[in-house]
Order: C-alpha cells, then structure tokens, then sequence
C-alpha cells in the first residue's frame, strides 16, 4: 500500500489523522449503555449531557465525566489534566449526598 506521501510505509495516510471533531463527538445517543427513559430525562445541549460544575446531571446523582462535559464545563474537561479539577469537585459533590437508607 502507498503511504500518500508521508508517515509509515504500508499505512494509508487516511488511518494515521486524528479523529476529526464529527468522529470523536460523544453524544448521549452515543452511549447505549443508559436506558432510552434516563437518556430521555437528562437536559443536553447541542446533544451532550448538561451538567453543574461538579458534573452532576439534570437527573439527581447521575454524574458525568470527560469529553461528554466540555460543552458544560469547558474544553479542558476532554483531556486528562482537566480531569483532576471536575474528579475532585465530583468527589466533594457524592461525599456530602445524603446517604440512602435500605427500604
């Protein structure tokens, strides 16, 4: 395979770039892990989750961390020094919740 001029031999250049901004978005319709009825209930904009300084969603105790936050938080939650700033922050948040008591 040619390497379109640049990079390693036998890789397109096309699966050496970076992901562009469309490739990497991380939607909440592209996280099929959370039910379609809690998906429904978290306040977005742009369709990323909208969340409080300390990453807490519309819905009480559903936190979110990382790139799904920079549309909220800022462009620093997307990488790992911006994590220590929201982790610590989030960490305070879930320590003073109340404490559930069993039924």
């Amino acid at each position: 395979m040619r390497d379109g001029g640049s990079g390693a031999p036998g890789v397109p250049s096309a699966e050496r770039r970076a992901p562009s901004a469309e490739q990497a978005e991380l939607r909440l319709t592209r996280l099929p892990f959370l039910p379609d009825g809690l998906r429904a209930r978290i306040a977005t904009v742009s369709g990323y989750p909208e969340v409080s300084r300390t990453g807490e969603s519309s819905v009480p105790g559903l936190y979110f961390v990382g790139a799904p936050t920079a549309v909220s938080i800022g462009p620093s939650a997307r990488f790992i020094a911006g994590t220590h700033t929201i982790s610590a922050k989030l960490a305070r948040a879930v320590a003073r919740r109340p404490k559930a008591t069993p039924a």
